[in-house]
């Protein structure tokens, strides 16, 4: 995932408006200045982010989406899963490939026992594809979203589903 990258993302996140129905920012340029602050700042031992693209030629891409690792614990031996596919690449083959992709390199290559997603509440498809992909429902759980829009700097929660993966397909029941 490069610099030029943001501002695309930047775009599918307002135009499917998946924040700011939640109470996150819903104005542009404040998107893209987090956008591109986030991108200078993101600490690239803890998290490992991709491009999804599609070779056009020998020399374009075309994005499709992001997806990585986030807040890998090296500790614990888990990280976050963060996928986002944007909106004319909507397609269960690209994102169960892209997901097989972000396990096999945090279960062999980084040696991760567990990978997480955290899930809107309301985001039913995005629940249910990782459910049917093997994860299963941890819990339910209130996230603070601070807002700062312009002067505004109200907190709000919204609802996540945690769904958890753990490394060989081990089940989380005992």
């Amino acid at each position: 995932m490069e610099l030029e990258d943001q501002q695309q993302i930047c775009d599918w996140r307002i135009k499917y408006n998946t924040y700011s129905r939640q109470g996150f920012i819903n104005d542009k340029q404040q998107w893209l200045d987090k956008q591109y602050e986030w991108y200078h700042s993101y600490d690239r031992d803890r998290n490992h982010f991709f491009a999804i693209a599609q070779n056009t030629d020998e020399k374009n891409n075309n994005l499709l989406g992001i997806t990585g690792l986030k807040d890998i614990d090296y500790v614990d031996y888990k990280a976050e899963i963060h996928h986002f596919i944007g909106e004319n690449y909507i397609d269960e083959n690209i994102s169960k490939a892209s997901i097989d992709l972000i396990c096999d390199y945090a279960f062999k290559d980084l040696s991760l026992n567990c990978v997480y997603v955290e899930t809107f509440e309301h985001d039913h498809k995005k629940f249910n594809f990782f459910k049917n992909y093997g994860f299963k429902h941890l819990c339910l759980w209130p996230q603070k979203t601070a807002t700062k829009q312009k002067d505004n700097n109200e907190v709000n929660f919204i609802n996540v589903n945690i769904q958890i993966l753990l490394k060989n397909g081990e089940s989380t029941d005992d």
